[in-house]
């Protein structure tokens, strides 16, 4: 819990723990996992200490073995292919109502949900007639 300047005590934000990109360089075939507390994938020299999102992509932070430097690494949001992040029970129920309000889609396709298994696109429906008009 943290305290905001108001006194308020509120959970902490989630926290960005892995994410997964396209290959970085076109020599490499493989995606890359970028995980926190574990050596950066392509300098294994530093750790990466804590990894932010913003509009532009995901900042990586990462610190040297020996403590003596520390490295940012910025990910394209056009190279990211997942993004974990990991939060406490109650902020996992305020980010599960906002993004439920927000008509994203939660869990499995329900019962109601028209599944045909034909690959054939649907008609359109016919428009109703209008109704006459009367004096």
């Amino acid at each position: 819990m943290t305290t905001p300047p108001n006194g308020a005590t509120t959970s902490p934000p989630p926290v960005l723990t892995r994410v997964v990109s396209n290959p970085i360089f076109s020599d490499r075939e493989e995606p890359i996992t970028w995980s926190v507390r574990v050596a950066h994938p392509l300098i294994p020299e530093y750790t990466i200490v804590r990894m932010f999102i913003d509009l532009g992509g995901v900042e990586i932070y990462s610190l040297a073995n020996d403590g003596k430097s520390g490295m940012r690494n910025i990910i394209p949001t056009s190279k990211i292919r997942f993004i974990e992040e990991a939060m406490g029970f109650d902020v996992f129920k305020e980010e599960l109502e906002a993004a439920m309000y927000a008509g994203a889609p939660v869990g499995p396709l329900s019962a109601d949900d028209d599944d045909d298994d034909d690959d054939e696109p649907e008609e359109p429906e016919e428009p109703e007639a209008p109704a006459p008009i009367t004096s």
